[in-house]
């Protein structure tokens, strides 16, 4: 999806609700589109390696010790306290069906 389509996308986010197109547009270029298929870890539970994700389309769940927590949906974001803190995160992270997320491009 082009920049500036995916800046009209996060416009809707209360992340992003403060910012004008063009600062929505600096955003996303820091960030990649990523596909998860159902079932798949997006994160995680006490592995490094994480980044800054925002889910774009999809569900997905937050698994803690395997048991199902909450569930994140369009708007939501994860991972910030992993990057932030450089600690591995406390929870799996598992797609409910396909999920399309930004990521961190570092990443990517």
């Amino acid at each position: 999806m082009a920049v500036g389509e995916l800046a009209d996308t996060i416009a809707g986010f209360a992340l992003f609700a403060d910012l004008t197109t063009p600062q929505r547009e600096n955003v996303v270029d820091v960030f990649a589109e990523q596909w998860f298929a159902d079932g798949e870890k997006v994160l995680r539970q006490g592995l490094s390696g994480s980044g800054l994700y925002i889910v774009l389309d999809g569900t997905a769940a937050i698994r803690i010790d395997g048991v199902d927590r909450a569930t994140l949906r369009a708007g939501d974001y994860f991972g910030e306290i992993s990057v932030l803190l450089g600690e591995a995160p406390t929870a799996d992270i598992v797609a409910i069906g396909p999920l399309r997320c930004l990521v961190t491009k570092w990443l990517s």
